[in-house]
């Protein structure tokens, strides 16, 4: 009522904003461009910057501080569209040999899902590309500790592949 206009709609007992409100927030836009981004060719020099500026636009978990179930689904629903354009991006820079911005850029997601096993893949094919051979040991090293304290897993065969074939 004090804006002007019915911005709550009440119907069963459900509370809603009304369809005739405009409201952008962060998760949204993130998410309308992370989804953009997505659907463009890869390959396609023109989807680095949408996948940049969505990376950016990521503030972390959803409504973090609140414990519901909608907002749990929500959380996990961006975050997994967070690490889908953090893989396209951390691809397309690597294409590009921008090997430090794929590493910075697989930190992040690597943060925010640390038993990815397609991220910690990307991560140790980067740090071999740009040389580093120690820090591709050192990562191997932590990857196999963390699956073996968080899922009393040795690592998946899949990484052992690969790590033997880069040293």
């Amino acid at each position: 009522r004090a804006i002007g206009q019915e911005t709550i709609i009440l119907e069963n007992q459900e509370c809603r904003f009304s369809p005739d409100i405009a409201i952008t927030y962060d998760a949204a836009i993130f998410e309308s461009k992370a989804k953009d981004a997505l659907t463009m060719p890869q390959g396609d020099l023109r989807r680095l910057e949408p996948l940049a500026s969505a990376i950016e636009l990521y503030g972390g978990d959803y409504l973090a501080d609140i414990a519901v179930d909608w907002a749990a689904e929500r959380r996990d629903a961006l975050s997994e569209l967070f690490i889908n354009v953090a893989r396209a991006y951390a691809d397309e820079l690597m294409g590009l040999t921008r090997y430090a911005e794929t590493r910075d850029i697989l930190n992040k997601a690597l943060k925010i899902e640390p038993l990815r096993d397609d991220l910690h893949q990307r991560m140790l094919v980067c740090l071999h590309k740009m040389g580093r051979r120690h820090e591709v040991v050192n990562h191997y090293l932590k990857y196999c500790d963390l699956y073996r304290t968080e899922l009393g897993l040795p690592p998946a065969p899949e990484m052992q592949t690969l790590y033997s074939r880069l040293i």
